[in-house]
This record gives structure tokens, sequence and C-alpha cells, in this order.
């Protein structure tokens, strides 16, 4: 019997963020190199009162399917049903799985703070001889805030849980070690973000060229008002002549972006847009001048490995980011990224105007991005390296 690959998450399909994007990008890959996939979501992902972006309960894309364990995406009105439905869908996955698993297949969590489930997955998998691995690409568990109990919490989340898996497989060189660290005996696969080409994109055309962002608005992951100052020193150098779109979900910051805006004289200039779906995003994505990828020096920045470069990078668009993480094995300064220090916007704007100053350079920077991406970041390579690594896990 082929193996097949079980990608069970708690992350929305079809439409999400980058979340999602990674999770099509392993099923995809697998698929491609003629291991079935499907992706079984065991919790109900829409919020109750917002408009849904998800409403289908099954599907399939690429080769793959997706379903939602209990046949939608959609949470009742009321709280506490809420709860029991969420409970209820864990053990429905479970008797799902029951019924599916095969000694051949391999399941894959991705579901990054999921404890009760791992429990239960993991039981069922060793007892049917299947391997279980967990998908990385964050610093587990509990250092979203860095405080001292999230600290404590994530310690015992690392000693009382990476024994469950058979492996895992990591984004970054840091997540890697830290999984050996942890579980000597398991197996891992290093293998970084992923994504597609997409021609049948048509780059947004913007009334100047602009800065775009879209994702998160957060100072500890992105930087956000950093990146808003640095825009703001670099706009009086230039005369105004970008323009800074940025679309997601509501900034925590938003006080303070517009008092920057304001204070600079940029109203005209800077656009706040919704979360945009993922074909939308990739349209101004490509039709950007810049993109910025602003990371702060924290556990998180320093063992991930975003998404987004990849997209940015295969889209043909320069960008700053900053010294912190798995990039800088990848990216070198001035050839394939401009790159900085993390907490010095000074630089930013600094860079910001050496791209406006010198098209060629910009062009050419832009140019060996894309082929990093094209080259390392592609599904089909990293699909032939999943692969291999499915049958080693069979080995064991």
């Amino acid at each position: 019997m082929r193996p097949r690959l079980f990608i069970v998450t708690d992350n929305p399909m079809p439409h999400g963020m980058a979340a999602t994007e990674r999770i099509k990008c392993y099923a995809k890959a697998a698929t491609m190199q003629g291991i079935p996939c499907e992706i079984d979501i065991f919790h109900r992902t829409e919020v109750y009162g917002r408009a849904p972006r998800n409403t289908e309960g099954n599907g399939d894309m690429d080769g793959y399917h997706f379903h939602y364990i209990h046949n939608t995406p959609l949470r009742g009105s009321n709280v506490i049903s809420r709860r029991l439905a969420d409970w209820a869908d864990k053990i429905r996955t479970v008797a799902y799985l029951h019924k599916r698993l095969q000694k051949d297949d391999v399941v894959l969590l991705y579901a990054s703070e999921e404890k009760t489930l791992t429990r239960m997955l993991a039981l069922l998998a060793h007892l049917r001889g299947t391997p279980i691995i967990r998908e990385l690409c964050e610093y587990p568990y509990g250092y979203v805030d860095e405080t001292p109990f999230t600290r404590i919490r994530a310690r015992w989340y690392l000693r009382s849980f990476f024994h469950h898996f058979d492996g895992a497989i990591c984004i970054s060189e840091a997540l890697y070690q830290l999984a050996q660290k942890h579980h000597p005996k398991g197996k891992y696969l290093k293998l970084p973000i992923m994504v597609k080409e997409r021609a049948d994109i048509e780059p947004y055309q913007g009334v100047r060229p602009y800065i775009f962002h879209g994702g998160t608005m957060t100072e500890r992951k992105d930087a956000i008002v950093s990146t808003m100052k640095a825009f703001a020193q670099a706009s009086h150098k230039i005369n105004c002549g970008l323009d800074f779109i940025l679309a997601g979900p509501k900034s925590p910051h938003e006080k303070e972006l517009a008092e920057i805006i304001r204070e600079n004289g940029l109203q005209d200039h800077v656009r706040f847009l919704p979360l945009l779906s993922h074909d939308e995003s990739l349209s101004y994505q490509k039709g950007a001048f810049l993109t910025i990828l602003n990371k702060n020096d924290n556990l998180q920045n320093q063992h991930g490995f975003s998404t987004k470069l990849g997209e940015v990078l295969i889209s043909g668009t320069p960008v700053i980011t900053t010294t912190v993480g798995e990039a800088n094995l990848w990216l070198e300064d001035g050839v394939s990224a401009y790159i900085v220090k993390p907490g010095k916007p000074e630089e930013i704007a600094a860079k910001i105007v050496q791209a406006y100053n010198n098209e060629k350079e910009r062009q050419a920077i832009a140019e060996k991005g894309r082929q990093v991406a094209a080259q390392y970041f592609n599904t089909t390579y990293q699909g032939q390296r999943m692969k291999q690594f499915f049958g080693e896990l069979h080995e064991r």
C-alpha cells in the first residue's frame, strides 16, 4: 500500500493566513511525489458573529482533499455548545483516524498548543505502528508574550510532549537543534519555507510606487511601529515619492501609528486595508516597490522563518529584513536582500532611500532573491526530501 499523509490541524481551509498556506504547500509537495494527502481540521475555525471566510466543510485542491471533522467550519451561537463541540470534534478526529490509519501512513500534527489531542493521536498512531510527527515552524508553546509564567510553561511543554512524537519537520536550524536536544531519539527534517509561483496573478498598480505589508500588525513580531517610523524618516528624504499600504487585522498600536502618520503629514501616503484573500495579497505583493519584514530580536523570530518572506521573494519584490533568524542563512545583504540590524528604524530608512535612488541595484537584488526562492523553496524539491524522510520514519 502507498503511504498516505494525514495532516491534522486547527487552521482554516481553504482561506487563512500563513499557517494555512504552509499546510497547503505540505499537501501539494506530498501529492507531487505520489503520496495521497488529506487535511483533517479538528476545530471549527470561523468565529461566531463575524462574516465567515470559509463556509464549506470539505473540498479538493491541487490533488489533495481537506475536510472539517464535523463537516462544517461554522461555530454555533451558544458558548457552552461551542465548548462541547470543540471536545466532541477532537474525539471525532481520533475515531475517524482509527478507521483510516494504516501502518504505512504518516500523521503530521500542525497545531502548536494542542495537548489533549496530541496524547490521543500519539497513542492511536503508536498502537497502529504509524509514525506521528510534529510540525515546528515556531518556538513551541508559550513564548508569545515571554513572561516568567509562559517561559516556565514552555519548558514544561518541551520536556513533556516531544517524546509523544517520532520526529518533527522543522522550519529552521534553531528549531531543528531544539527538537534534537529535547528528544534525541526522534527523526527530524529541516524543511524551510515553501512557495509556489503564481503567473496567473496580476500585479496591483498603485498611484505611486508603494511599500507593502500584509499580515499581522504587532510590534513584537513585525515591529510595525518601528517600520512606520522608518517610512516616515525615509519619506522626508525622497519628498514623499512612495506610499505605504498595509493589509491585515486591526493593529493594537493603531493610535501610535496614527500619531506618526499625522506628525509627518503622511495621511495621503499611508493606506490601511482589511485582511485580504491570499490572491489579493499576492497581487499587492507582486506590484510592490519594496517589502519590509522588520523582525525584532526575540525567541519567536530567532527560531522562525517567515512564510511571507518566500512569497515576497518569489513575487520578484525586493525585501528589507533584519539579521534575526533563519533568513540570514539564505539571503545576503546587497545581493539578494537588504539586511539591517533589529531595532534600527534609521537603518531601514536608509535602505528605503537606497532602493529608491538605485533602480538597477534594486532590480538586481529582487531578481537574485527570486532565484533563491525558486531554487530552494519550491514544492518539487522539498517534496522529494519529504518523501525520503517519510521512508526513514518507517525504517525505525
